[in-house]
């Protein structure tokens, strides 16, 4: 059970029924339907039960307060309450019920809302696939496939994912030889495409990426630090790709496809 909460040093947080007695009442009033819901807790077990479970110190107690009362009204994803030192009467009770029902309407315009930007997102990004998939489908040639590369990673960059690098590396078994075709990012934000040969050998990395598109498993490294500076060390004569000097992390993955093709790849600086 999910509770969003003013006053507490967490605003929303997750309980359990096991936690206590009263967040199974909770779940079990929901369940069954019933409109409103209250309860008392003495006082000590209501400041050692707030303390523990939502990081909430119960301030100003009067001196004749017994009982902390606990005020909840139903309605169609949960309940909105209050508590206070003071037992509500048949106004607090019409209040809330209104509250209520101005929450209930304004929550569920939030989820329409939500939904409908889900909806079209999926279709911004359905759009973007098909564009990627008609110039797939329309190579011809060695540069066709550094075109495609590009759509794919402006297509990329229309949804505020600028990775670092994303390519294409087509491997050779016999030399462990891989033709890349990619676009990069460099520190300044500017765009750069570059094609050019590696040999997969002579960093963990490399070894690992022949290695893994060989057996046509997944591969997903991490360089953080002086890792990214050695690798660039290792490539950087064979493809001029930009530095990245203020990289402290730097995030790969591969995806191997045919195997005689070779491997989509993307690097990404969180």
């Amino acid at each position: 059970m999910e509770i969003w909460s003013h006053g507490s040093l967490k605003p929303n947080y997750t309980v359990h029924g096991k936690d206590h007695f009263s967040f199974q009442a909770d779940i079990e009033a929901f369940k069954n339907k019933e409109s409103f819901r209250q309860f008392s807790l003495e006082k000590e077990i209501a400041q050692k039960v707030l303390k523990e479970q939502i990081q909430f110190e119960l301030e100003q107690i009067p001196e004749e307060s017994t009982h902390y009362h606990l005020l909840q009204c139903r309605h169609n994803f949960g309940f909105i309450g209050y508590s206070s030192w003071k037992r509500a009467d048949e106004e607090g009770f019409s209040l809330l019920q209104r509250f209520c029902k101005v929450f209930e309407q304004t929550y569920t315009r939030f989820l329409d809302l939500q939904k409908a930007e889900a909806q079209a997102r999926e279709a911004q990004i359905e759009a973007a696939l098909e564009r990627v998939r008609g110039k797939a489908m329309a190579m011809h040639s060695s540069q066709d496939l550094a075109d495609t590369i590009g759509v794919f990673y402006k297509q990329l960059e229309a949804f505020n994912l600028v990775p670092r690098r994303c390519g294409v590396s087509l491997l050779n078994k016999h030399n462990k030889e891989g033709e890349v075709y990619t676009w990069n990012t460099t520190e300044g934000g500017e765009s750069l495409e570059l094609v050019g040969k590696i040999k997969n050998e002579g960093h963990p990395v490399l070894e690992n990426v022949y290695k893994n598109w060989v057996t046509k498993t997944e591969y997903h490294p991490v360089l953080r630090g002086n890792e990214i500076k050695e690798y660039y060390e290792i490539i950087r004569p064979q493809v001029a790709f930009p530095e990245y000097q203020k990289d402290a992390v730097q995030l790969w993955l591969f995806f191997y496809v045919r195997a005689r093709a070779g491997c989509m790849h993307g690097r990404k600086q969180p």
